[in-house]
């Protein structure tokens, strides 16, 4: 895959706003006029669900849609609110004023797809966007990049180095990055990853979890990890 493409499946990630709720707002589900809306606070104007939110709602408090459907508007409204309630705090995905998706409580750093790419471009020379991956309940995103590969010779030789990253564009989940090489693991051409470290973070700074590797991975080159604050300024570090 290439910069455009990744970017084509991961903007439209970034539309909406997250709204944390906690149970002591008073958060209501209700039925008006056939159509389901969450109040998140007394008084709050009514916030449209939706197919998409109401799914994703049932999933979350662990309510069998198949089930919910055959309740009155209601028993509907009553069982939703007071199983959200029982969750005690809970985050809200909302876009053009409607809930599009549910999940724990609490956003940690929202990472910017664009910007994060560019400032990994900057920071190592990326040859291939690998692997890329998105959760199909939250926006969570695991991405594996890659640079050039070199000709090994021996044993132990760098093939190519990357860097994979997990983060979520509207800040669900703390960012993560490891990085990596690819290393000729025998003559016949086997490669083994080798980890070189890994950061995670949920502030201005990313902090290091790990190092490992061998000896002749550092000599060959380790990528440079670009800080969190980085990915959300657009610059490298």
């Amino acid at each position: 895959m290439n910069k455009v493409e990744v970017l084509e499946r991961l903007n439209p990630m970034v539309e909406g706003e997250i709204r944390n709720i906690k149970s002591s707002d008073g958060a209501r589900v209700l039925v008006e006029d056939g159509t389901v809306g969450l109040r998140t606070h007394r008084g709050a104007r009514l916030i449209d669900m939706g197919p998409e939110g109401i799914k994703s709602v049932t999933h979350f408090v662990g309510l069998p849609l198949c089930l919910a459907k055959e309740l009155s508007h209601t028993t509907f409204s009553q069982a939703l609110s007071e199983l959200l309630e029982q969750t005690g705090k809970y985050s809200l995905i909302v876009k053009d004023n409607r809930v599009v998706n549910v999940m724990p409580y609490g956003a940690q750093t929202a990472v910017n797809p664009e910007r994060l790419l560019n400032t990994i471009e900057g920071a190592i020379p990326v040859h291939d966007y690998l692997r890329l991956s998105v959760l199909k309940d939250r926006p969570v995103v695991s991405l594996e990049i890659v640079g050039e590969a070199t000709q090994p010779v021996a044993k132990g030789d760098l093939v190519r180095a990357g860097v994979k990253v997990g983060f979520s564009p509207m800040g669900v989940t703390k960012p993560v990055v490891q990085s990596y090489a690819e290393v000729l693991a025998c003559t016949n051409g086997a490669i083994s990853n080798v980890v070189l470290a890994e950061f995670t973070g949920g502030g201005k700074e990313m902090v290091r979890e790990t190092t490992s590797g061998s000896s002749s991975a550092h000599r060959s080159g380790k990528p440079t990890i670009p800080s969190t604050a980085s990915w959300a300024s657009g610059k490298s570090s």
